[in-house]
């Protein structure tokens, strides 16, 4: 029986080793390597850009969605679409998010 799963990164993917801690004490019950959760490409549309952005100052910030998305009002689910640039924020929502990090909302519309 599986008691305990670890999670190690190594080389940009992530290892999990199952662990069978009853019986006859630790021992490997099984290994699987998976990719590293894919990080936003970069991308040409503002909506893209924007959620990349507010990936990297949440980062420094040391927050996680759950705990950003608290601070906003806002459900994890839409700030992990906003991230992603999935969706189309509202400015609205993107002050929500700005406040939540410590910072105001500046649009550039030059180049």
């Amino acid at each position: 029986m599986i008691s305990k799963v670890e999670r190690t990164r190594h080389a940009g993917e992530v290892r999990y080793a199952f662990i069978d801690l009853e019986g006859s004490g630790n021992r490997l019950a099984g290994y699987r390597q998976t990719p590293e959760a894919a990080e936003p490409q970069l991308t040409s549309s503002a909506a893209g850009r924007i959620g990349l952005q507010i990936r990297a100052r949440r980062r420094e910030e040391d927050l996680t969605q759950t705990q950003l998305a608290a601070r906003a009002g806002i459900t994890q689910t839409v700030l992990s679409r906003v991230e992603s640039g999935k969706g189309n924020p509202t400015l609205t929502l993107l002050e929500e998010i700005a406040a939540a990090l410590g910072t105001e909302l500046n649009v550039n519309l030059s180049d």
